[in-house]
């Protein structure tokens, strides 16, 4: 398979158009000042230009934003459609589970409907004779069914104990040969498992975790890999570091930012997801209008991780925890916050026009660092595959590489 191909037709394009997709809207607009790439003066000014009607439209139908940058940025658009057309060349026609697998209708009882279809899709690709190692395992839901579809002996790497227990519970009362390890795959293996052949599996694995998997691979006798990658921003480097020959000497640097952008792309979930991140974003926005005011600084202060829980109280209690969270002392009361909670709404319109600009890069990135993998073991001496192995109605993460080492191939 040709992935050096597609690698250089992305690289060239989020090189070209590298001030667009590291351009911050949230961050720039809030303290009110507009300011964007001065090279795409125009492409920004038809945003601002834009009808709420018109960026609902666009928010929603990718090709309505497509009309926009026919006329402006017609160079952005052909390169574009090319890369979503070498996206959809990876989609499979059979993305089912195996004909000849049957399962008891009991056998995914527990397991959300969406997932379940996942986990079939992912296990009609995985075709190995040797016991498998699946990482990140869970309660074993995947590594169940691979032990039925594949006939094999299935280790499960896991580092929630509790887990675990769970899972070899179902695996014992199923009477499928799994063992699990409570682990941490960060860590060396166990000794046991480092010298026992094996395929290994990982879905949607986040970050540094479907890296381990691939560099364990790499560094160790394993005949091939099935892997999703998921969540390519958790990862401890504030620059991304390739792995493939070819990617080291891109050119191309992506920050932590650039990462997270590749999984923004939210295309599951109903209306009441949606609805709780439009909330958390208008009130983080409100939060960043009042913060500028009470500490006399006009910058942007980062603001961790929210519990929802915290969206269920009103617009004061989460500031109030937000400033707790970054060691700034809260308004008195004489200060209206909700006066800032309506700014806000004013502020993400205009956020949310410049935030279509990020829409042709999203997928492009995230095309970028699984090609980067897929190199990477080219590189050392795997045959690969890339696949999209369900619809990205089903999860927006549908990557998988699968890749044998060549018979005569030995470990670094």
């Amino acid at each position: 398979m040709d992935l050096h191909t597609p690698f250089q037709l992305i690289n060239g394009y989020l090189i070209r158009y590298q001030p667009l997709f590291q351009y911050r809207p949230f961050r720039s607009l809030a303290s009110g000042r507009v300011s964007y790439p001065d090279a795409f003066d125009a492409l920004f000014k038809s945003l601002q230009r834009m009808t709420v009607q018109q960026l609902q439209c666009c928010e929603s139908n990718p090709k309505a934003f497509d009309a926009l940058l026919a006329d402006i940025e017609p160079g952005l658009l052909d390169l574009y459609i090319q890369i979503r057309q070498f996206d959809q060349s990876l989609r499979q026609d059979d993305c089912e589970s195996p004909a000849n697998l049957t399962v008891d209708r009991f056998f995914h009882t527990g397991i959300p409907g969406r997932k379940w279809q996942q986990i079939k899709a992912f296990a009609a690709q995985v075709d190995t004779v040797e016991p498998i190692l699946d990482w990140c395992s869970g309660k074993g839901h995947l590594a169940r069914l691979l032990a039925v579809s594949q006939q094999v002996e299935v280790d499960c790497l896991e580092f929630d104990q509790g887990l675990c227990d769970a899972g070899a519970k179902m695996a014992m009362d199923q009477e499928l040969p799994l063992s699990f390890h409570c682990h941490d795959v960060l860590k060396p293996l166990p000794a046991a498992l480092h010298q026992k052949a094996h395929y290994s599996t990982a879905l949607h694995a986040c970050g540094n975790l479907h890296l381990a998997v691939i560099q364990h691979a790499v560094k160790h006798s394993i005949s091939g890999l099935s892997v999703s990658p998921c969540c390519y921003h958790k990862v401890p480097e504030q620059v991304y570091m390739p792995l493939s020959a070819i990617g080291k000497n891109s050119g191309l640097q992506l920050t932590r930012d650039d990462l997270a952008l590749s999984v923004a792309e939210t295309v599951t979930g109903g209306n009441r997801d949606r609805l709780a991140r439009e909330k958390e974003r208008l009130w983080r926005l409100g939060f960043d209008l009042l913060q500028r005011q009470v500490r006399g600084v006009d910058e942007y202060l980062a603001v961790p991780s929210v519990p929802k829980s915290r969206l269920a109280g009103d617009f004061q209690s989460f500031c109030d925890w937000c400033f707790t969270k970054k060691g700034v002392a809260a308004p008195s009361s004489s200060i209206a916050v909700e006066r800032y909670l309506e700014q806000a709404q004013t502020v993400l319109i205009d956020i949310r026009k410049f935030e279509l600009i990020h829409q042709p890069f999203k997928r492009a990135i995230e095309l970028w660092l699984i090609l980067d993998r897929c190199l990477y073991l080219q590189d050392n001496g795997f045959k690969v595959g890339l696949t999209a192995f369900c619809d990205r109605q089903l999860t927006p993460r549908n990557l998988l590489i699968n890749a044998q080492r060549h018979q005569h191939s030995p470990a670094i």
